[in-house]
């Protein structure tokens, strides 16, 4: 097994109902194919599923932060059984971190061979997220599609094989967006309020980043826009939403490193096309994304004497 690795044997704990995995059929280094280097994880089945897993603590996570998963894998031999990725948060303890789910990857089949790239993308860690648990699976389809009725045949795969290979961990940075109101006066709250839009950037990486930042008004128009460097760490930038009109508007906010095309936006010598936010998280460019819809609501009158 690789560094971190062991074989599992019982049901995944975020669903600890599913049914267990078999202790029979292989799993362990193979120099028969690899997608890069010598050696690969082959998986060769016996009938039932098989999974493998990186242990607690081998793959640290920051609470608030994402992360994306990728690898390499390749079938054959396979008809009904399909190779899957999974992975979740844990706590310092080994269990499910609190109000986790896991993520998966898409179901692999018949790669006729071939290598594929398998990915994995991860919410941002909740609270209390120590590590990230990765599991290799090849499952049967009592595992994915369990039959709706007892009386249902199940079909399964007695031989096949599965390689993995070449998994890498990336940290994704976490950007959110909050509105809310400061007093001018903090010793009276009954002065005067400013409306504030935050943009709040958690990041690991060693390089600083731009936050770019678009709001429109209920019929698309734009009203505020905003560039900021982001450095590493955590970061909180403000932008003022006093005079905009009452009504209902949209925030989007995204992430991208900070290149040389970055540097000419903030001069303004970017295309609106290459600077717009639409917070589809679509470029590979972007590092995070975020939307916000909110209301300016009308100022109440202030009390009469």
């Amino acid at each position: 097994m690789p560094i971190g690795f062991h074989r599992v044997t019982r049901a995944a704990e975020p669903d600890p109902d599913a049914p267990p995995y078999t202790t029979f059929g292989d799993i362990g280094f193979a120099d028969d194919s690899s997608h890069d280097g010598r050696w690969s994880l082959r998986f060769d089945l016996d009938g039932g599923s098989m999974a493998a897993a990186l242990a607690p603590g081998e793959a640290s996570a920051i609470p608030g932060c994402g992360y994306r998963i990728q690898g390499w894998v390749r079938t054959l031999g396979l008809h009904h059984a399909r190779a899957r990725v999974e992975a979740w948060y844990v706590d310092q303890s080994g269990a499910p971190a609190e109000s986790t789910t896991s993520s998966h990857s898409e179901l692999f089949n018949d790669t006729a061979g071939e290598w594929r790239m398998i990915e994995v993308t991860m919410p941002p860690a909740p609270a209390g997220a120590a590590s990230i648990i990765i599991e290799l699976q090849l499952l049967q389809p009592d595992r994915f599609a369990p039959p709706s009725s007892p009386f249902e045949p199940v079909f399964e795969d007695v031989r096949g094989s599965v390689w993995f290979d070449d998994f890498s961990i990336e940290h994704r940075p976490a950007l959110t967006l909050a509105t809310r109101s400061v007093s001018l006066t903090p010793d009276d709250p009954s002065s005067s309020e400013r409306s504030l839009l935050t943009v709040a950037v958690q990041d690991v990486a060693g390089e600083p980043a731009l936050v770019e930042v678009r709001i429109v008004d209920s019929g698309g128009t734009l009203v505020r826009q905003a560039q900021f460097e982001s450095l590493t760490g955590r970061s909180l930038h403000r932008i003022e939403l006093d005079g905009l009109p009452v009504g209902w508007y949209r925030a989007a906010a995204l992430l991208r490193p900070q290149d040389d095309d970055a540097s000419d936006a903030e001069d303004g010598n970017r295309d609106d096309d290459d600077a717009s936010v639409d917070g589809d998280g679509n470029d590979p460019e972007v590092l995070a994304t975020a939307t916000l819809d909110f209301a300016i609501l009308p100022h109440a009158a202030p009390p009469r004497e």
